[in-house]
């Protein structure tokens, strides 16, 4: 059984049974003649919906708002605030190169409208002993490699890439994450 091409004339079901790219599902969007953008999780209902000659599901505009400059311990988190290079580059500057956008970070900004960027300083500070959260579906590239690192803990990037092209190359219900056998 062999991962079929993106095209249009796939059966709805071949969107949920394989892997696909952000970039295969807006490839087979714009073949069908339907909107190509938003989160993957949106494009991919999107396809199988247009597949299956069905209405699309809604896609309603997220607002997306940037911070004001200056930007300090003060500046208010507005709603829909978008984690721009400029407010990276910002957190990076105020705790160092070991930040990063991690689970806790865009949960707290999500949800943190009206809050300060000195709230999600401690924020981000406060959860750095939380326990590590289970990586979110839609990301599954960064599932697999967590899971594959911690079971091959000497392994090599190539061999990383390897087992991930064979893992995306195998139907949804086929597949085992490394280590969970």
């Amino acid at each position: 059984m062999t991962r079929p091409e993106p095209t249009s004339g796939l059966a709805p079901a071949e969107i949920e049974r394989w892997y696909w790219t952000q970039a295969e599902l807006r490839q087979i969007a714009r073949e069908l003649g339907i909107p190509s953008s938003g989160t993957k999780g949106e494009l991919a209902a999107r396809v199988r919906a247009g597949l299956a000659g069905e209405p699309l599901p809604s896609t309603k505009k997220r607002p997306r708002n940037r911070l004001e400059r200056p930007l300090g311990r003060d500046t208010v988190i507005p709603d829909g605030v978008v984690l721009s290079r400029e407010l990276r580059d910002w957190f990076v500057a105020q705790l160092g190169p070991t930040f990063h956008a991690d689970r806790h970070m865009r949960r707290f900004l999500k949800e943190g409208a009206g809050k300060t960027l000195g709230d999600a300083v401690e924020h981000w500070i406060s959860t750095r002993d939380a326990a590590e959260d289970e990586i979110e579906p839609q990301f599954e590239l960064n599932r697999f490699t967590r899971q594959w690192w911690r079971a091959n803990p000497d392994g090599s990037r190539e061999e990383l890439r390897d087992a991930w092209l064979v893992y995306r190359s195998t139907p949804v219900n086929k597949r085992v994450l490394p280590g969970s056998d």
